[in-house]
């Protein structure tokens, strides 16, 4: 079956985008404020901590778990117009990336970072999106701080296209994608992996990689899209069970039988002529190295493939070269293990 997928229009649908967020870039005075701010904000935290989590054992699996998953991560503090202040966990990966774009990011005496003016609101925008629209802060129901698979079908962040059209030319089917249903309820969980609102944060940033607060089905299926828009075509045909009604169709088979054939002979063709081409190319890029270079220069891949394809170019090159260095280069060409063997092929130049 030959499928044919026409998917830019899909590629550029909105998968996820950032919330608004506004945050102000702090002068001084400002600055220093808000760090007196957050060592209160981590006072209280860990009070909290204190008195809420007793140490159970199932407790201390959950933040060995937590540790685990996030490990590499740093605290970075932040804050918008509310001025409420919001902690998250980014690795240095994505600080790097910030960096880059932004001006306003501070390292901490602590080790961590401080985020204001056009860094917060970026981060803050992500982490919104995150926590509200794909529902990960209601999805970890026990609060320990990660998703599990039961938990993440509470999660609201699959994606899929909700139209496709398709037709048959030539016996390939085409499909064209239009539509897309974002932050949609998961489906089953049976392949979701243990994540966090952290590291969904952390991918969201990677992912964002044009700073325009939107990542669209290409950036989210990064390095996969064309094998994800493949495997929708053939499940779409499946279900619909369009395969097993066209086969069925003797006019269908009888029409398109002979087409599929010569397109698979041309493909077989193509693929031939390709590796013939790229057999060309390797001797001639071999044989100007010999020439230019001399054989000794060759490595013992070249050296095997130059015997095997210019043996006459080999000889004439031997020739040219003294008596130690054809003794050499005979034990490389023709795996001589006796001298003596050698030596009656060096007297052949005599």
């Amino acid at each position: 079956m030959l499928i044919k997928i026409n998917a830019q229009a899909l590629l550029n649908q909105v998968v996820y985008h950032s919330s608004y967020s506004v945050s102000k870039k702090m002068n001084a005075e400002e600055l220093l404020d808000f760090e007196k701010r957050i060592s209160a904000f981590k006072t209280q935290a860990q009070a909290l901590n204190s008195s809420a989590n007793e140490k159970t054992p199932q407790n201390l699996n959950n933040t060995k778990i937590l540790n685990e998953l996030e490990k590499g991560l740093v605290d970075v503090y932040f804050s918008d117009l509310d001025n409420k202040i919001y902690k998250v966990k980014l690795s240095f990966n994505s600080i790097a990336i910030l960096e880059k774009k932004f001006d306003d990011i501070l390292a901490r005496d602590d080790n961590s970072f401080l985020l204001h003016g056009e860094s917060a609101a970026f981060v803050s925008g992500w982490y919104k999106d995150i926590a509200m629209r794909r529902n990960y802060i209601k999805a970890d129901e026990n609060q320990d701080g990660f998703i599990n698979q039961e938990e993440a079908l509470n999660l609201r962040q699959d994606f899929n296209p909700k139209q496709f059209f398709l037709c048959i030319d030539e016996g390939v089917f085409n499909f064209k994608f239009a539509g897309l249903n974002q932050y949609a309820h998961l489906k089953d969980s049976e392949n979701f992996k243990t994540t966090t609102l952290n590291l969904a944060l952390n991918e969201s940033i990677k992912l964002d990689d044009d700073f325009d607060g939107v990542i669209n089905y290409e950036q989210a299926s990064k390095g996969r899209a064309d094998k994800n828009l493949g495997d929708l075509a053939r499940k779409i045909l499946d279900e619909n069970k369009i395969l097993e009604f066209l086969l069925n169709d003797e006019k269908f088979r009888e029409k398109y039988k002979a087409k599929i054939t010569q397109m698979l002979k041309k493909r077989a063709e193509d693929e031939l002529k390709l590796k013939e081409d790229e057999e060309n190319n390797k001797k001639e890029k071999i044989r100007n190295k010999i020439l230019n270079n001399g054989i000794e220069n060759l490595s013992e891949e070249e050296k095997i493939f130059a015997q095997k394809n210019f043996p006459q170019l080999i000889q004439k090159k031997i020739f040219e070269l003294k008596d130690d260095e054809i003794l050499t280069l005979l034990n490389d060409f023709l795996k001589i293990e006796k001298i003596e063997q050698a030596q009656e092929l060096l007297n052949l130049k005599i």
